[in-house]
């Protein structure tokens, strides 16, 4: 994946179905996968070498620092190989840092990582043109803050991502077929507010997310070619949600709303409703059901 985290710094996968998705953004559509960094609250330096066949060989450095209500992780990553069969060759360079306040009353999170990737794509795409290449770098940050008024929760976060890549079709071979260069920036914010009353617990919240793509043969046609990049494309996506759930003895059950309106969209603003039920027979044994629509906003890239 285009994430810039080693897989040690992985602490766990959250796996989120639909009905877990309203106060996730406008991207998610049939669930989730949620990478959880680990957050240590000690001092730690970790070192790691290794090597094997083929020329693959890697190194990354972590370490830890605790100071007060904060703390600090700083992470390093490269690793390398010519590949077990033609065309299967990598070499992928991760930086990372993090830093979390917590407190009686929020927290603070900071964080951002980059990431350089250049592998061999052999057959990947297609099997006609096995000698595929690709190249792509990536940056993103966020910035989260979560404050605690009694029983109410008020999230916001404000993150960016940028990336861009270079797509091969014959490797190293431009005079066969062009290659094609694709550059996206994306940013966004969102507000979250969460109470929980006798009625159960509410949430609400928006987010606004603008989206950008220059290229060589996505999008529109620019006024304003620059190089290669003679194509793009600009929009952006907001959303807002409601929802409540509720808990009665041996049975859960939330109900949500969220609509989504897109610049350039014919349709307008988009309403998709869910709700989900669940009854505990037994400590071991429950029934599930729900019904959930959303919205995929379609990808610049694949």
């Amino acid at each position: 994946l285009d994430i810039p985290i080693d897989v040690s710094m992985v602490e766990r996968v959250e796996i989120l179905t639909p009905s877990m998705l309203l106060s996730r953004g406008i991207v998610a559509f049939c669930g989730a996968v949620n990478i959880v960094v680990s957050e240590s609250y000690g001092d730690r330096l970790r070192a790691e070498l290794s090597a094997g066949s083929h020329g693959t060989a890697k190194v990354s450095l972590l370490a830890t620092k605790s100071t007060g209500m904060w703390s600090h992780t700083a992470a390093a990553s490269y690793g390398r190989s010519d590949g077990y069969m033609e065309n299967t060759d990598y070499r992928m360079g991760n930086v990372y840092l993090q830093s979390v306040r917590r407190g009686e009353r929020g927290s603070w999170q900071f964080q951002i990582g980059g990431q350089m990737k250049d592998y061999g794509s052999q057959a990947f795409y297609s099997v006609s043109y096995p000698d595929q290449f690709e190249s792509t770098r990536t940056l993103t940050a966020s910035v989260q803050n979560i404050t605690k008024l009694g029983t109410c929760r008020i999230e916001s976060t404000l993150y960016g991502r940028a990336h861009s890549d270079r797509f091969e079709l014959f490797r190293g071979a431009p005079e066969k077929y062009p290659f094609n260069y694709h550059k996206t920036d994306v940013l966004g914010a969102n507000l979250n507010f969460r109470a929980d009353t006798r009625l159960g617990q509410t949430a609400f919240g928006a987010e606004a997310r603008p989206e950008r793509i220059i290229s060589t043969n996505l999008g529109e046609k620019r006024a304003d070619p620059r190089g290669v990049y003679v194509c793009g494309l600009d929009r952006t996506a907001f959303n807002l949600f409601l929802e409540h759930h509720i808990v009665l003895g041996r049975l859960s059950a939330s109900a949500g709303l969220t609509t989504v309106y897109k610049t350039g969209n014919k349709e307008g603003i988009c309403l998709f409703p869910g709700i989900d039920a669940n009854f505990r027979i037994t400590d071991a044994v429950r029934l599930y059901a729900s019904y959930n629509t959303s919205y995929r906003m379609p990808t610049f890239t694949i």
